[in-house]
């Protein structure tokens, strides 16, 4: 609880809410990563990392808990959350993109110290504790901001994932999390 409660308060997370009449992405979530991540430039098909498998079993633990399908890694999301993430860290902030920067993507953002990025704080900030906060509701209704982030981990017509950081070389980082499709649409659940 101690672990939680520190990186509730020093992770920086942030949702993007939509209203619209037609069905539109409400929400972009959040996810917090060890600095091992990615280190490379360019992303290429080859074997996950430790670290890249542990993050993509920590989503597909979540979905398994509510029957919905396993996610698949995405090298082309990943790629796309590694410029957008060094993007963040170029810019000094944490916010998302436009949806028009990534057709067909959702998008989960967090920024901390590099203390604070491991992939157990990956565990008990992505998404377990927002889990609590949701109980089955329809986008937007009751407290989004407590929730948005864990609806679209388990959003059940997401089918891929791509999760890249970045640092500003002062010793923020910025991590970014690309789904797809998206997930958190106005007037629907995720499952």
């Amino acid at each position: 609880m101690y672990i939680s409660s520190i990186l509730s308060s020093t992770l920086l997370l942030l949702s993007l809410q939509c209203v619209a009449a037609s069905p539109t992405p409400a929400s972009e979530a959040t996810f917090a990563c060890k600095p091992e991540f990615f280190t490379r430039s360019l992303i290429e098909k080859r074997a996950l990392t430790t670290d890249e498998s542990q993050a993509l079993q920590l989503h597909n633990d979540a979905r398994a808990a509510v029957g919905v399908p396993a996610l698949e890694w995405d090298t082309d999301l990943q790629a796309n959350a590694l410029a957008w993430a060094q993007e963040l860290a170029r810019r000094g902030s944490l916010d998302h993109s436009d949806s028009s920067q990534r057709p067909n993507q959702g998008e989960n953002l967090a920024g901390g110290s590099m203390y604070f990025c491991s992939i157990s704080g990956l565990k008990m900030n992505y998404r377990t504790d927002e889990k609590d906060s949701y109980h089955n509701e329809i986008i937007l209704e009751g407290d989004f901001g407590s929730y948005g982030h864990y609806t679209q981990v388990v959003w059940s017509t997401t089918t891929r994932v791509g999760i890249a950081w970045a640092s500003n070389g002062k010793g923020g980082f910025y991590t970014v999390a690309r789904y797809s499709p998206p997930g958190n649409w106005v007037g629907e659940r995720p499952y």
